[in-house]
């Protein structure tokens, strides 16, 4: 066999292994602990990266950080699930420093400087921004699908109004909830939006005016994410939620008790999740404070 040969095979056998990995793959599910505030990182099979939310400007560090150690220069998906602070806070960070082929964003708008620095930066994007109106499903290269299932109107209030995206890999499905409140959890009950998921992304921090439980029954998750920091001095999470969760037979893993948590899919199983628990303390509150004290005018 000649040198010809030989490589022929090789580039056969290499292309083979590609393919594989990319039917095979896993997709991580990586939800940061950045105190009481959201940033998760998804990564398909392809290698495609979606950030749905970037934590307060602290986070923001944190999740720029991450990327940069992982060689990550570029997310195909950014995910702005609505602008209070502790969403939206570290995202003006990630567009600067990163290249975002695509952002999705709620259209609503909020007084305060973290959003005043990401609508700069959301100014200054390369990729293509779009705005969450109606249910709408996004299907990746890889095969993982992104269906937006909340807001189905033009934003108006802003937890009512919150992007929800439901994550599906296969028979795997990750339903992020953001900061939606009991009345966009009505709404999606009512419209029938599929909501079955293995992992739950839990409502505005384990908040009370979220996760109720008829949403719990037609989610019917095996785990449930809470993204929190504590001591918050809104008690969250509240026990009326920790015992609704336990009611459903869902496993709560908490980041201020976890610290980062990875899930890992091939898109049929769902592994228990790898923690990593860190040492520091979790990241100044005030954009919470500033989230609740606005939280009244939202409905």
């Amino acid at each position: 066999m000649d040198v010809r040969q030989t490589m022929r095979i090789f580039l056969l056998l290499l292309v083979l292994v590609q393919v594989g990995w990319a039917s095979d793959g896993l997709m991580t599910v990586r939800f940061f602990d950045v105190g009481t505030a959201d940033a998760a990182l998804v990564t398909t099979p392809a290698g495609e990266h979606i950030l749905i939310d970037g934590g307060t400007q602290e986070g923001g560090k944190k999740v720029a950080s991450f990327l940069k150690a992982h060689g990550i220069d570029s997310l195909d998906v950014v995910i702005a699930t609505h602008p209070h602070p502790d969403h939206i806070g570290g995202l003006a960070q990630v567009l600067r420093e990163f290249k975002v082929q695509t952002l999705f964003d709620s259209g609503m708008q909020f007084e305060c400087p973290e959003y005043a620095a990401f609508h700069d930066a959301q100014s200054k994007l390369s990729g293509t921004l779009v705005t969450v109106c109606g249910q709408m499903v996004v299907t990746l290269p890889s095969g993982v699908r992104l269906e937006f299932l909340n807001p189905k109107r033009l934003a108006r209030r802003i937890h009512t109004d919150c992007i929800v995206v439901r994550i599906c890999y296969r028979e795997v499905a990750v339903l992020m909830m953001g900061d939606a409140n009991d009345i966009a959890e009505g709404v999606l009950l009512f419209d029938e939006a599929p909501l079955k998921s293995d992992i739950l992304k839990v409502g505005h921090h384990g908040a009370s005016d979220s996760t109720t439980e008829a949403f719990l029954k037609s989610v019917a998750p095996r785990f449930a994410v809470i993204s929190v920091g504590t001591p918050n001095q809104y008690g969250r999470p509240h026990k009326v939620v920790l015992d609704k969760l336990k009611d459903s037979g869902a496993t709560v893993y908490r980041t201020d008790q976890r610290g980062d948590i990875t899930f890992v899919t091939d898109g049929k199983s769902l592994a228990t999740p790898r923690c990593e628990r860190q040492s520091r303390a979790n990241p100044p509150e005030k954009a919470s404070v500033a989230d609740d004290k606005k939280a009244r005018n939202d409905d």
